[in-house]
């Protein structure tokens, strides 16, 4: 059975001149997405997406915006971070894969090629995969931890 796409794109809705589309992300979909790093989303973000039709396929190009929170690896406290993660791919029409974007970054910053079939892009493993390589390897406060936080006890 095939799972339900989150963010889809129908390509015959496409303008010929691109469209702009936005999705909302629900933190539900971010903590099960990102389970693995054990990340809380504490509210809904959103995607925006421009696709534009090129030969052979579409260009997507857009941005994910989303709070998560970390555990900050200085203080221990969890740490709100906003993150804004750009994003944009060469989707062509091909077989389906389990990542749909190859393992290659273009000069020009992109992600590389995708792939789709028939008349659905599903974008959700390009927006998870994106988020991914944008989490922090070392998540920190943002403002900083000051040093009466590392030794205040809250309890």
């Amino acid at each position: 059975m095939k799972e339900q796409a989150t963010f889809s794109v129908h390509v015959r809705r496409v303008d010929g001149a691109g469209s702009d589309l936005e999705f909302p992300v629900d933190p539900s979909w971010l903590e099960t997405e990102l389970a693995e790093y054990e990340v809380v989303a504490p509210c809904p973000g959103s995607l925006k997406v421009k696709v534009t039709p090129i030969s052979p396929g579409f260009w997507v190009e857009g941005s994910v915006d989303i709070t998560i929170v970390v555990t900050c690896l200085r203080c221990l406290r969890p740490a709100n971070l906003d993150l804004r993660i750009p994003f944009k791919v060469h989707m062509t029409p091909g077989p389906p894969s389990d990542t749909h974007v190859e393992e290659s970054y273009a000069q020009d910053g992109s992600l590389g090629v995708g792939h789709f079939q028939g008349e659905e892009i599903v974008l959700d493993n390009l927006v998870r995969e994106s988020i991914v390589l944008a989490l922090p390897m070392s998540p920190r406060c943002p403002s900083g931890c000051s040093v009466e936080d590392l030794y205040r006890d809250d309890d």
